[in-house]
């Protein structure tokens, strides 16, 4: 009986180990895409600051 209840306790441990796992990359994914459009702004911004023609 014990024996069961470890494993289970350790499958569910794994399984929200790779639950956290898959929400950071996910979160990572959004904020590098969320950092280039940024970048890309930025750069847009500063070419129309400077009097150069929006693409």
């Amino acid at each position: 009986m014990k024996l069961m209840l470890a494993q289970n306790t350790a499958q569910q441990r794994a399984a929200a180990r790779t639950e956290q796992q898959a929400q950071r990359r996910a979160a990572a994914c959004k904020n590098a895409l969320a950092a280039r459009r940024l970048a890309v702004y930025q750069a847009r911004r500063t070419e129309w600051q400077a009097g150069q023609p929006l693409r």
